[in-house]
């Protein structure tokens, strides 16, 4: 058997090729900032994920919601809401010495009554009036 010759390969850097401790020091940060803008950047945008997601669930139970009021509303009529009222809420029916009759007009107006004579002026308003004439002269 032979022996196989074991070749080892050496890089060396010429002399002028050197990197100062300033440059390396510079290069780092500069690769720092750049891993923070990343990650700054991956951070918002997993959180506007998060806001659209929460948006739609938002809306969904909106819809939900909607749903829910139509159907009560289509669900209780006068009747059974009467039945609910007096048998699980003890709540009665008003006797005749409790109902009060209102007069209502057909027409919803209402009438502002303006008399033509002014109100009678108060000692200070009389006053202000009096100098104001003055002035005026």
């Amino acid at each position: 058997m032979k022996k196989k010759k074991r070749t080892e390969v050496v890089v060396r850097l010429d002399s002028r090729f050197r990197i100062s401790p300033r440059l390396a020091f510079t290069l780092v940060l500069f690769f720092i900032g750049c891993m923070g803008m990343a990650l700054t950047y991956a951070v918002i945008t997993e959180t506007r994920h998060e806001i659209n997601m929460v948006r739609a669930e938002l809306a969904k139970k909106r819809d939900d919601n909607t749903a829910l009021r139509a159907n009560i509303v289509e669900k209780y009529t006068l009747d059974e809401i009467e039945s609910i009222a007096v048998g699980r809420l003890g709540m009665n029916k008003p006797d005749s010495s409790q109902i009060i009759h209102i007069y209502v007009p057909k027409q919803n107006h209402s009438e502002l009554n303006v008399s033509q004579e002014p109100e009678p002026e108060s000692v200070f308003q009389t006053v202000v009036t009096f100098f104001k004439s003055l002035v005026e002269f």
